[in-house]
Formats: C-alpha cells, sequence, structure tokens
C-alpha cells in the first residue's frame, strides 16, 4: 500500500496548528517543490542554481495554509518552516499615512533582500563591472549610500486620484535614520535628472515640504521625491507631500483599516502587512472599466463582488516558522 501521507512527520508538523474546523486545507513540500522547479528548467539553468538561490524556496521545509468561514468573512491561516528568518516590528507609518487608503502593504528591512539579491548577482560574469560603471555615473555607493535607506519600515499606498483623475494617488514611503544621507542620494538624483534631459525637472513646496518634481516629457503625470519628517517620500500625488506625516485623521485611526486588522487577529509586532479596503477599490475599478469598455456582464461582476468589504494579511515569526493570518470580509 505504500506510506500514507498522514503518517508523515513533515505533514504532521505542518498541519498541526491549522484549525481543525477549516473549509479547506493545502500542504506542500518544499522539497519537492525545489525538485520540481529544478527538473522543469534546462540543465543549464538549474546547473548554476541561481533560480531558486537567495529565494525563500531554496530553504523551505513545508508550506500549509487554511481557510476557515465565520459569520462575516473567512479567516486565513498559513505556515512555512525554513525561509528567511525576518523580524517582527510596530508599524509607525499607519500613523503617519492618511486615512482612507484603498491598500497599504507595510514592509521592515529591505535592505536585507537586495543585498541577498546582489550577492547572488556577483557570481554573475561582468555583473561587478556593471555595477562599478553604475555608481560611477551615478555619483554615490549602492553598497553604503543607497541600500542603508531601505534599513528601516517602510511602505507602499494606494489612495483614490485627485478629483477627475483616473489615476490612483501612489505613496511610497521609507523610514530612516540618517537624513543627511538620504538628502544627499535625493539630491544627486534630482541633478541626474535635469541632466539626462527626461523630462521638466522643478523644485516645489507643498504643505511646508521642499520636494523635486519629475515630470517626464512623454507623459502627463509627476513624480516628487522629498525628505520630510525623517521620511523618504516618493509618489505622484503633491497633495501627498503635506499629508504624509501631516495633520488629519491617520491609517491607523482607519475604520475600515481597524476593522480588518481586528478581523485578522493581527498583533502589534509583524514582519509584515497587506491591508486592501476592496469595497471602495473595487467599485472604483468597475466603475472605470464600465466608461472605457461597457459589457453587460459588469453588472454581474458588481453584484457579486459588492458584498466584499476589505482585506488584511499579516506575517510573524515563530522560531524557525513563519506565520500568516488574515481575514477576508465579507457583508
Amino acid at each position: 500500500n505504500g506510506a500514507k501521507l498522514s503518517d508523515d512527520q513533515r505533514f504532521k508538523d505542518a498541519i498541526a496548528d491549522l484549525p481543525g474546523d477549516a473549509l479547506v486545507k493545502a500542504y506542500a513540500n518544499g522539497q519537492a517543490i525545489r525538485q520540481a522547479i529544478n527538473g522543469s528548467l534546462p540543465s543549464s539553468v538549474g546547473a548554476n542554481g541561481l533560480v531558486l538561490s537567495g529565494s525563500g524556496l531554496e530553504q523551505f521545509d513545508w508550506i500549509s495554509a487554511a481557510g476557515t468561514a465565520e459569520s462575516n468573512g473567512i479567516q486565513i491561516t498559513a505556515g512555512a518552516k525554513g525561509g528567511p528568518g525576518g523580524t517582527t516590528y510596530t508599524s509607525e507609518l499607519v500613523n503617519a499615512l492618511p486615512a482612507g487608503a484603498w491598500a497599504d502593504v507595510s514592509f521592515n528591512n529591505l535592505e536585507a533582500g537586495i543585498r541577498k539579491i546582489l550577492t547572488t548577482l556577483g557570481s554573475t560574469p561582468g555583473f561587478s563591472a556593471k555595477r562599478a560603471q553604475l555608481e560611477q555615473a551615478l555619483g554615490f555607493s549602492v553598497e553604503n549610500d543607497l541600500l542603508p535607506l531601505f534599513a528601516g519600515e517602510g511602505a507602499l499606498a494606494v489612495y483614490p486620484g485627485a478629483a477627475g483623475s483616473r489615476i490612483p494617488a501612489i505613496d511610497f514611503v521609507l523610514k530612516v535614520n540618517d537624513e543627511a544621507k538620504a538628502q544627499r542620494v535625493l539630491q544627486r538624483i534630482g541633478a541626474l535628472a535635469r541632466l539626462g534631459k527626461i523630462g521638466t525637472v522643478r523644485t516645489v513646496t507643498v504643505g511646508g515640504v521642499t520636494a523635486t518634481e519629475l515630470r517626464p516629457a512623454s507623459a502627463n503625470v509627476s513624480i516628487y521625491f522629498a525628505l520630510s519628517k525623517g521620511m523618504i517620500i516618493v509618489t505622484n500625488s503633491q497633495s501627498a507631500l503635506g499629508a504624509i506625516g501631516g495633520g488629519g485623521t491617520k491609517l491607523a485611526d482607519d475604520p475600515l483599516f481597524k476593522e480588518a486588522r481586528a478581523g485578522a487577529k493581527a498583533p502589534d509586532k509583524t514582519s509584515g502587512f497587506v491591508y486592501v479596503n476592496l469595497h471602495a477599490s473595487l467599485s472604483t475599478l468597475l466603475n472605470l472599466v464600465a466608461r472605457s469598455a461597457p459589457s453587460s456582464s459588469l453588472a454581474e461582476v458588481r453584484a457579486n463582488t459588492a458584498p466584499l468589504q476589505s482585506f488584511f494579511l499579516y506575517s510573524t515569526k515563530d522560531g524557525d516558522v513563519r506565520r500568516a493570518g488574515g481575514f477576508l470580509e465579507i457583508k
């Protein structure tokens, strides 16, 4: 009859913390995944190990997940043994970002992941020489000047666009410890943009924040970048410059954000999280689709997605196991 999956110790460990009343459970053997990926690649590609090197799959032992029905949504539970360590942190940027976000991705210490990628790429012939050429052109060191800017907390948030605009506002924010170094890097990027003549570059001040505006010649949108209150802000929304870290209600106090986070039972400290305001974002997206490509099926899609309110997913660390939890709110 052969060995049964239910008797496999790896499988037992993987599902041990999954809810017994789950609607659906999933399990994956990390070793089997790696073998399948390597087996599907040409021998010349799989042999050098670059595809999996530095990725989480290189170290994962197992992955498991489950979905459990609740009165107002679906609870998500997941775990993975092995993979990158990561650290937990308490998000401070939720107290700086304005309320009303369609989505927010919170992360910490991207520097470590980027360094791993660069180390892996360093074994590629010619990479080091090309990197040296790039640094000479930039006028700063990737290793010593740029990467440290990604060592702290960061966020990628999406908001409704300005009135009459179909383009949402996108904010990329990094908390930095060395403001002087951050300012030098931003000034150098601004100078390079001017020299490159890729569009209009000018200095603007919004809400007391001085920023560099870059408007590419072939685009009808501007990109702003600035240093404000210990944060690097890169955005396509001029109003965001003063709103981030300014007055007004913040994301941490946004009723839907608080409800979504509570539904996911997220702890104060996580390894990162993703939040989506499905009620607002899906409605706006469907309205845009209806204006650009009207379809009779949109009414059905709108009706089917109307109950979706929010989604929140977080990760944390439990020894050598990475845990994840989430909640899809449905009303």
